[in-house]
């Protein structure tokens, strides 16, 4: 192999060579701004006998690895106006950076230009990397980089990685410019690129590694990284306020969800059949009513967000050592996972922790952080995602106000923040034995068009038996009926309403029930579950409205339970709280005033 030897202790100026290998041994090297090297195969700088030193101001172009050993530098010379100063990674396959590249001013790439041989190929990091000009990524130019002569120009872009199969490296750029990376690929959801990106090893609660970089202005700063797994997942922050400093970020990789966002309601109404002030009765995460949307011309609006986070996806992590910072985030994930679409409402959620930390446990609680880290409540209209046209209308999934740094997930509301009616009750009720009359109260209406009443004799299988108009928008109590005048005897009927947006969305209700009788009826259903580990319960039908006493016994006899309870017509459901009992077998002694009747419970723990 031809090899390149240089141990003189004198200036060599170089403006265009091609070698399979270059291996400067101690001497002091000059390449000028226009001047190209083509290294064939690997390049080596070393400290050698004297004060190795290439001097960049032109273009170094390398199809092999390139090792800068300690003691050597790397640097540019005395052009300042020259816009080469590069070194740019052509071969194929994968190449590597390795030695000492972490020295400001004396061992550092200025530009370091990625442009392989084919897009799935690679530059991995053995070493941190110090970066004073751009990154750059293909064929591309930026301020720092546009090059007056340039050999090879694929065009197709390739990796950047920043670890091995055990160690993660820091990839720093001290360079505060916004656009002090290029050529990385546009910034979009659903999007799945191979190629122009910074790949981050993807492991969580790890301190080390990343891509890092200087702020200096309020703009929007770019950190297109991604990972093996999960593949190219950009973000952007957007800043409004910011103290001139690093900022590190990275990727992880997860399965399964991201933490959890435990149960809350602000807007939720109290009633019979949700008897927990603040909660809705079907409403897991978190719920907020606004009387008024600015990114919807006023109107009322839900926000919503699910329990969970998007699943088999991952999350970012970013940390700085400086704080003073406002901004907002956008982030791009590749895919949505199982859990919709970009159609959704989306917001990427902020929790606050440790860079090393991993909060993708599922017990981890994301809720607290929800309003703690924003700067104002209307934040979480502003900056989601379809929550109206009048907001954000960007490309990515937003989230914000934020200040300082931590961990960032998706998070989704359910049917496009679909929460448009607050129902206080829904009944039905046998009328005089000739009909049943469904009742049911609203307290909040948003584009509501009306409801479906549904029907069905096993509770399973419904269908459509009537329409009632609904108000469409309303913040006061509004109350409905419908007369179910078709109906038999001594059956049990079972309702729901599906109530219907204006959009066509829709929504169903807990199912009621009830029936009209011809002669005297009362039955007792076994308890149910049984065996019981927290809540059982009853369920009773009667024709004719009358009084039940409950006693629960042990094996020794002794009563354990009393319950007294009025039966109306139709089906009553009496619900009893089994975990306050012990593990054990109990019998129920059920008297009617008539009649004693009893049902077994087996309670496990």
């Amino acid at each position: 192999m031809q090899k390149l030897v240089l141990s003189i202790l004198l200036c060599v100026v170089l403006t265009a060579h091609a070698q399979n290998e270059f291996y400067n041994q101690g001497a002091d090297i000059y390449i000028q701004k226009g001047a190209l090297i083509h290294v064939q195969g690997e390049l080596i700088n070393n400290d050698g006998p004297g004060n190795g030193s290439i001097n960049n101001d032109g273009i170094i172009e390398v199809k092999g690895d390139f090792d800068n050993q300690i003691g050597a530098d790397l640097k540019v010379h005395t052009d300042n106006t020259s816009t080469d100063r590069a070194v740019k990674f052509v071969g194929s396959g994968k190449q590597l950076i390795k030695g000492s590249l972490m020295g400001t001013g004396t061992s550092s790439f200025y530009n370091l230009v990625i442009d392989k041989a084919a897009a799935s190929d690679s530059v991995e990091m053995q070493a941190n990397v110090l970066i004073e000009g751009g990154l750059i990524f293909g064929n591309t130019t930026n301020a720092t980089h546009n090059p007056s002569n340039a050999w090879t120009n694929n065009n197709l872009k390739g990796l950047l990685k920043t670890y091995t199969s055990t160690t993660e490296y820091l990839l720093d750029i001290q360079n505060g410019a916004i656009g002090a990376i290029a050529g990385y690929p546009t910034l979009t959801m659903n999007g799945n690129p191979g190629s122009g990106f910074v790949v981050t090893r993807g492991n969580k609660g790890s301190a080390n590694g990343g891509l890092q970089r200087r702020v200096n202005s309020n703009a929007a700063y770019v950190f297109p990284i991604g990972t093996e797994v999960n593949g190219y997942n950009a973000v952007s922050l957007n800043f409004s306020a910011q103290a001139a400093g690093n900022i590190k970020g990275k990727f992880c990789d997860n399965s399964g969800f991201v933490g959890q966002i435990s149960q809350f309601c602000n807007g939720c109404i109290q009633s019979a059949s949700n008897p927990n002030p603040g909660y809705g009765p079907d409403n897991s995460g978190y719920n907020r009513y606004y009387t008024s949307n600015p990114c919807n011309s006023g109107v009322p609006q839900w926000f919503i967000l699910e329990g969970d986070a998007i699943q088999n996806h991952g999350y970012w992590s970013f940390e700085s050592s400086n704080s003073g910072y406002t901004y907002t985030i956008e982030t791009f994930p590749n895919q949505f996972g199982m859990l919709g679409n970009a159609t959704d409402t989306w917001r990427t959620l902020k929790y606050a922790s440790d860079y090393s930390d991993d909060p993708s446990d599922p017990s981890d609680d994301w809720r607290t952080q929800i309003e703690s880290s924003i700067s104002s409540l209307n934040d979480l209209l502003l900056y989601s995602l379809n929550t109206g046209t009048g907001c954000y209308t960007g490309n990515g999934v937003p989230g914000g106000v934020y200040s300082n740094f931590s961990h960032f997930a998706l998070f989704k509301s359910k049917i496009n923040n679909a929460l448009p009616v607050e129902l206080i009750y829904l009944e039905a009720n046998g009328i005089d034995n000739e009909y049943i009359k469904i009742s049911w109260a609203t307290a909040i209406e948003i584009n509501n068009a009306g409801f479906e009443v549904q029907r069905s004799t096993d509770g399973i299988n419904f269908t459509n038996i009537g329409w009632v108009a609904g108000s469409n928008n309303s913040t006061t109590t509004n109350t409905y009926f419908y007369d179910d005048v078709n109906v038999v005897p001594n059956v049990i009927y079972y309702y729901r309403l599906r109530q219907v947006d204006n959009d066509g969305q829709s929504e169903q209700t807990n199912i009621v029930s009830a029936m009209v009788t011809a002669g005297e009826v009362f039955t007792i259903s076994e308890f149910i579950p049984n065996p019981s580990i927290n809540l059982t319960k009853l369920v009773f039908t009667a024709s004719i409205s009358q009084n039940v006493e409950i006693k629960i016994f042990d094996v020794l006899g002794r009563i354990v339970s009393e319950t007294k309870a009025q039966l109306q017509p139709g089906q009553t459901v009496i619900g009893f709280e089994s975990n306050e009992l012990a593990a054990g077998n109990y019998t129920a002694a059920i008297s009617n005033g008539n009649q004693v009747y009893n049902r077994r419970l087996n309670i496990m723990k």
